[in-house]
C-alpha cells in the first residue's frame, strides 16, 4: 500500500511538471495583441474610473501604435516591440519570464530594471490556432498605484 501511495504521489508531481512544461512550450514564440481592456481605478490619481478597450479593428486608432508584438524565447527571456504607425520601434522592453502554476511572471531588465508583471495565463490551442488570455493588476495610467485591472488576448504567429 505504501508503494502504491508513493507511486501515486510521484505520478501527480510529474504530471504537474509536464503541465508547466506544456504551457511554457506553448508560450515560446511570437505573439500579437488582439484585444485589451484596462479598467483604471483612480485614473491619474483622481477618484475617477476610466476604461480603455481596444481590439484588432480599432487598435491603431485608439492606441496610436500598431498591435504589440511579444517574443517569448526558450531561454526564459522576452521582448515586446511597440511600433508607431510608420512601423518604427518606439519602445522595446525586455526581460525574463517564467510560469509558476497558471501564472506568468515577467521581470523587465531593459530599459528599466525591476518592473514586474504577474498575469494569470490561459493558453488555448485549437488546431493550428494558439491564443492566450492574460489577467492582472498594473499601474497602466502611471499614477503610482498598481490598481488598474488588465485583461488581454494575444494570438501566436
Amino acid at each position: 500500500m505504501k508503494q502504491f501511495l508513493f507511486l501515486l504521489i510521484i505520478c501527480m508531481l510529474s504530471s504537474c511538471g509536464s503541465r508547466k512544461n506544456e504551457t511554457s512550450d506553448l508560450l515560446v514564440g511570437t505573439w500579437s495583441n488582439t484585444f485589451m481592456k484596462i479598467e483604471m481605478n483612480t485614473y491619474k490619481g483622481k477618484d475617477t474610473i476610466n476604461v480603455l478597450e481596444v481590439n484588432e479593428s480599432n487598435w491603431e486608432g485608439k492606441m496610436g501604435i500598431k498591435p504589440i508584438i511579444t517574443y517569448f524565447k526558450e531561454d526564459g527571456t522576452y521582448n515586446s516591440e511597440h511600433r508607431n504607425l510608420n512601423d518604427s520601434i518606439i519602445y522595446n522592453p525586455a526581460g525574463k519570464w517564467e510560469i509558476v502554476g497558471d501564472t506568468l511572471l515577467m521581470k523587465d531588465t531593459f530599459p528599466q530594471i525591476g518592473l514586474n508583471y504577474k498575469y494569470k495565463l490561459l493558453i488555448s490551442k485549437q488546431r493550428d490556432k494558439v491564443t492566450a488570455e492574460f489577467w492582472g493588476i498594473e499601474d497602466f495610467d502611471q499614477d503610482g498605484k498598481k490598481d488598474d485591472v488588465y485583461y488581454g488576448k494575444q494570438r501566436k504567429f
